[in-house]
């Protein structure tokens, strides 16, 4: 999948607040060769999911391993964003099939919150899955009940941008080990978005 480099936000690209407005962006997906990325790309993926897996899980583990990640590089799977240096977000995408892709393990370092770069990596693999032919994208949520905040504020941000609910599944189903130590029962939740008009 090629991603464009080297973006320069001018504050249209995803609400970045006005210190970020100066920065230049790089957007790309990963190959074998950025394997020395992979211990700071789960770091990040970790660290971003800390907080959400506390609230779920009684004893949370890592959201991914450092082998895991690694598989994920080396079958061009996981697009990154930096800022100069900085590894600042991460997003998994893999095709289910020649209309459909799946995304997942979307993450931004905590310290990049709220200011756009989430927004940015969904724009951009909306855009290039739609250039690709790609009418649908798809993604999983995990769903409490009670809804968590941070859920919360994740579902309404994909509605807010079209993904509905089409089906959901106990997550005791999809995975028994881990849902032993679910905080509550848990569902999850399959999103889907028609992106046939991104190009319009």
């Amino acid at each position: 999948m090629r991603l464009s480099r080297g973006h320069r936000n001018n504050g249209q690209n995803g609400g970045v607040s006005s210190d970020a407005l100066s920065e230049e962006f790089e957007v790309r997906t990963l190959s074998h060769d950025d394997l020395d990325l992979t211990t700071d790309l789960a770091h990040l993926i970790n660290r971003a999911y800390r907080a959400a897996q506390s609230e779920i899980f009684s004893a949370p583990s890592p959201r991914i391993s450092e082998t895991d990640c690694a598989n994920l590089i080396l079958a061009h799977e996981l697009v990154i964003v930096r800022c100069g240096e900085s590894l600042v977000g991460a997003v998994r995408v893999a095709t289910m099939d020649d209309r459909t892709r799946f995304f997942g393990l979307l993450a931004v370092a905590p310290e990049w919150s709220s200011k756009g770069v989430g927004r940015m990596l969904l724009d951009t693999i909306e855009r290039d899955a739609a250039r690709a032919g790609v009418r649908t994208m798809a993604l999983d949520l995990l769903m409490p009940d009670p809804a968590t905040a941070h859920q919360s504020r994740l579902r309404d941000w994909y509605e807010s941008r079209g993904y509905v609910a089409t089906s959901s599944r106990s997550f005791a189903e999809v995975e028994p080990e881990a849902a032993r130590e679910l905080r509550y029962p848990t569902q999850l939740i399959r999103y889907l978005k028609n992106i046939a008009h991104e190009l319009d």
